[in-house]
C-alpha cells in the first residue's frame, strides 16, 4: 500500500519521526477496531522504485529532497533520475506526477475492459476466498483473469535481471497460472500494475479516513449535545431550589403576620407574594421535569415544594418550627440528589479532591 503524508514545514528537521507520529493512529498495534487495521510495517520509500515524486529539472540535488529509507535487512537503494520520495511542496514537480498518472490509470483501464467485453465477470479474490477457502489456482484461472493477465505480457515484454528481452522471460505463478505480480520487471508495465495497487491502496485510506472522521464528528455532536443538556439540568436544578428556597422564607413570613394580624394588610400582603413565590417555584419544577428524565430526582423536588407548603399551615411556632425544618432537609435532599446527576462519571465514582 502507497500513503502519502503530508507534514507540517515544522517537520522538515525530523521527518522520519513527524510521520511515525501522524500515522501512528493507524497502526495496527494501536487499532481499536478492524476498520483501523491498516498497516503494521512502513518505510519511507518512493524514489528507488520510481513511483515517488518527479523532481523539477535542476533541482535533483537539492538535500531538502528526502530519498529512500533503508529496507528492514538494512539494503539501502537509490532513488531514480528526477525522482524522489519527498520534500518541500516547491520541490515536488506535482504536474508531471499528475500526468503520469493519468496515462497509467489510461492504460490499465484499457487493458482490463478490452477482455471484460468478451469474457463473463469474474469474481474478486475475497469472493474466491470465501468459496474455496483459498484464493489461488481458481480465482487466477477466470478467462477474465487470464485474458487480463496475457494483454498485459502481450502489450510490452519482459526483460529478466541481467539478461535480454523476450516474452518468453516471465515466470508462471504458483500452479502454472500466470499472475502479473508474479512477473519480473517489465518496465511500464510493472510500474502499471504497481500503480493500480496504489491506487487502490490510496482509495481505500481515503474510504477508511472517511469512515474515522465520520465517528469523530458523531462522537463530537454528542459530547456537544451531552454537554449541552448537562448545562441546561445544571441551570434547571439550581433555579428551582433557589425558587423553592424563596418560597419558603415566604412561608414563614406569612405565617409570622397571620399570627400578629390574621386580618391585617400585612397578612394580607404576604399570603399574596407566597402564592406568587409558590408559582415561580412550581414552574422551575416544571422545567426540572422536562430536563431530569429521572423520577427519583422529580419525586425529591415535589416533595420539597410539598413540605415548603405545609409550613404555613402550622398552628404553634413549635410546629412552624419542624416543618420549617422538614422543609429546608427537603430542599438539601434534592440539591444533593441533583448534584450527584450531574458530576461527571469519573468524579461521581472517586469524590472530588479535598
Amino acid at each position: 500500500m502507497s500513503i502519502t503524508v503530508c507534514l507540517p514545514s515544522t517537520a522538515a528537521e525530523r521527518p522520519d519521526e513527524a510521520v511515525v507520529e501522524a500515522m501512528a493512529p493507524f497502526q495496527h498495534d494501536y487499532a481499536s477496531s478492524d476498520e483501523l487495521d491498516i498497516w503494521d510495517y512502513a518505510r519511507i520509500c518512493g524514489g528507488a522504485d520510481g513511483h515517488g515524486f518527479a523532481v523539477p529539472p535542476g533541482h535533483e540535488g537539492d538535500p531538502r529532497l528526502i530519498h529512500d529509507r533503508p529496507r528492514h535487512d538494512g539494503t539501502l537503494e537509490p532513488s531514480h533520475q528526477g525522482i524522489c520520495a519527498g520534500g518541500p511542496r516547491e520541490l515536488l514537480h506535482f504536474t508531471a506526477s499528475r500526468t503520469e498518472a493519468e496515462e497509467i490509470a489510461g492504460q490499465a483501464w484499457d487493458l482490463w475492459h478490452a477482455p471484460a467485453a468478451e469474457h463473463p465477470p469474474a469474481e474478486s479474490q475475497t469472493t474466491v476466498a470465501r468459496r474455496t477457502g483459498e484464493m489461488g489456482t481458481e480465482y487466477w484461472s477466470q478467462p477474465l483473469i487470464r485474458a487480463s493477465v496475457l494483454s498485459t505480457r502481450h502489450s510490452t515484454p519482459c526483460t529478466a535481471p541481467g539478461g535480454p528481452t523476450a516474452s518468453t522471460a516471465c515466470s508462471p505463478a504458483r500452479g502454472g497460472v500466470p499472475g502479473p505480480l508474479s512477473l519480473w520487471s517489465a518496465g511500464p508495465m510493472e510500474a502499471l500494475w504497481t500503480s493500480v495497487v496504489a491506487v487502490v491502496g490510496t482509495l481505500l485510506g481515503g474510504v477508511v479516513t472517511h469512515v474515522l472522521q465520520g465517528r469523530a464528528a458523531r462522537r463530537s455532536e454528542l459530547f456537544t449535545r451531552g454537554e449541552s443538556l448537562r448545562q441546561e439540568r445544571i441551570a434547571a436544578y439550581s433555579s428551582f431550589a433557589s425558587a423553592v428556597e424563596d418560597f419558603r422564607r415566604g412561608q414563614a413570613d406569612r405565617w409570622y403576620r397571620k399570627r400578629e394580624d390574621p386580618d391585617g394588610e400585612a397578612h394580607v400582603g404576604a399570603s399574596a407574594e407566597a402564592h406568587r413565590l409558590r408559582a415561580v417555584a412550581r414552574q422551575a419544577l416544571y422545567r426540572v421535569k422536562l430536563l431530569a428524565g429521572d423520577r427519583g430526582l422529580v419525586d425529591a423536588g415535589e416533595h420539597a415544594l410539598q413540605c415548603t407548603r405545609d409550613v404555613s399551615n402550622a398552628l404553634a411556632p413549635e410546629q412552624r418550627g419542624q416543618l420549617d425544618d422538614a422543609a429546608k432537609a427537603a430542599i438539601e435532599q434534592f440539591v444533593e440528589l441533583a448534584a450527584q446527576r450531574i458530576l461527571p462519571d469519573a468524579t461521581r465514582t472517586t469524590g472530588t479532591p479535598s
